[in-house]
């Protein structure tokens, strides 16, 4: 009976050794289990190490910079005998005190989006992307060797091994080797098919000629300037003759309507058409539109515009689709106008409103809050106008800015981050500042009908 008994006292404490928890510790995004240590540092990012020192490195490396990301929350659990981290994107599951690592006792399991898929020492990666393939001293890239396998890959993970790289200790103390040569430090990484800014230098994202969607930029229309195959030059502007350079490599200019238009001030007061040139590929012709000059307006200005059509459809563009211009100022002088007279313009009115003050005019009105912010600005009923100016003193950076000290500059006095509020707001004359006020009357309704001096 005691030999029974004895016998089931030594299976229970077998069993009970072999059910003993895997020792580790969680420190911030650090989980430690003996020689291996875990870093999270984003759902779709782990740092992988394992040193049989038991010396990890936490300086920066020639290959890695900087390692101090945010923290994210994640898990760590024992199942048997497996330590296993789940970032809720990312899960990787050890079988605790493995060495080396192999396809048999480590594994990463990831998702991203509608991407996902299992990673194991030794899995070949068939879709990378390929590493740099320019040249900072502009040698052809087309001649440029393959340099390495690079972080993007179209099987939507990479691992970057940094296992061998020293640490690097500033300019100054320049490099140092790492206390473990018999190491792993591996970053895994998980993206899927979100590339974001990385096969792009950053900053000419959806930066053309047109958006995706094909809405044209404006660069469009000058890149468009650029080739037209029709240059212009003025002969005789007072009597409307040009020379015509046909720029086409094969086509002569028969295709293209010329219309034209002198305007003033930009709308078009006299406009008339011209049969198409004949001129050959690369030869010019003359062009005479024979108007005459208008009497010139005081302090209006004078262009001429010629256009160049397609006179019947094509396969790429419909009869009229403007392929080339030219626009000239006219030898016009016009004299200066005369100022205005503030005592012969229409009287204006203002009056309180509960956010603040209404301004009315000929065929116009203006509202201020109370802040003296524009807030309306109405012309014939018609709102011209969402709201009123506002001070910004940012701009997007450009890339001389960057290379500047100037972006640096602007972002530590907090140009990117104002924020506009009222410090001081006074109504001369009761509500309205000008140069000089005075008031004709007052009606009943609180209504001051006033004339600027």
């Amino acid at each position: 009976m005691f030999r029974r008994l004895g016998l089931v006292a030594v299976l229970l404490a077998l069993s009970s050794l072999g059910a003993a928890a895997i020792p580790y510790s969680v420190e911030g995004s650090r989980i430690t289990c003996g020689q291996a240590r875990f870093t999270v540092l984003s759902p779709t990012l782990l740092r992988l190490e394992y040193s049989p020192k038991g010396q990890f490195v936490d300086q920066p490396t020639v290959l890695v910079l900087d390692r101090n990301f945010p923290e994210c929350p994640f898990e760590v659990e024992e199942q048997d005998e497996w330590l296993v981290v789940d970032t809720g994107q990312v899960e990787l599951r050890w079988l605790a005190g493995a060495w080396p690592w192999d396809d048999t006792n480590l594994m990463i399991s990831w998702h991203h989006g509608d991407s996902s898929g299992t990673w194991r020492p030794g899995t070949k990666d068939t879709g990378d992307l390929g590493g740099t393939r320019g040249a900072l001293d502009g040698v052809n890239r087309s001649n440029l060797p393959r340099v390495g396998d690079g972080l993007l890959s179209r099987e939507g993970w990479t691992l970057l091994d940094d296992s061998q790289r020293p640490i690097w200790l500033g300019e100054e103390d320049w490099l140092q080797d790492r206390p473990d040569y018999d190491c792993r430090d591996w970053y895994f990484f998980a993206y899927g098919a979100d590339y974001g800014e990385a096969p792009t230098d950053g900053n000419f994202c959806i930066n053309g000629l047109m958006s995706p969607d094909r809405d044209p930029h404006p660069g469009l229309i000058e890149y468009k300037k650029w080739l037209e195959p029709v240059e212009v030059h003025p002969l005789d502007l007072s009597t409307g003759s040009l020379r015509v350079l046909n720029r086409y490599e094969f086509s002569d200019l028969r295709h293209l309507a010329i219309e034209w238009r002198i305007l003033e001030d930009g709308m078009a007061i006299v406009s008339g058409a011209h049969p198409p040139l004949t001129a050959s590929p690369g030869q010019t012709a003359d062009l005479h539109l024979g108007y005459e000059l208008p009497t010139p307006r005081a302090g209006s200005e004078y262009r001429l515009h010629v256009s160049f059509r397609l006179a019947a459809d094509a396969a790429w563009a419909p009869a009229g689709h403007e392929v080339a211009f030219a626009e000239f100022a006219l030898p016009l002088q016009a004299p200066a106008a005369q100022p205005l007279d503030p005592s012969a313009m229409p009287a204006l009115s203002h009056s309180k409103t509960a956010d603040g003050v209404r301004l009315t005019g000929d065929g116009f009105e203006l509202a201020f809050d109370a802040s003296g912010r524009l807030m309306e600005w109405l012309v014939a009923g018609a709102r011209v106008i969402a709201a009123g100016p506002t001070f910004d003193g940012w701009r997007a950076p450009t890339d001389n800015d960057r290379l500047k000290p100037s972006l640096h500059l602007w972002r530590e006095a907090g140009l990117d981050r104002l924020d506009g509020a009222e410090r001081e707001v006074r109504w001369l004359t009761e509500l309205i500042q000008t140069e000089r006020l005075s008031t004709t009357g007052t009606s009943d309704a609180g209504t001051t009908n006033t004339k600027e001096q």
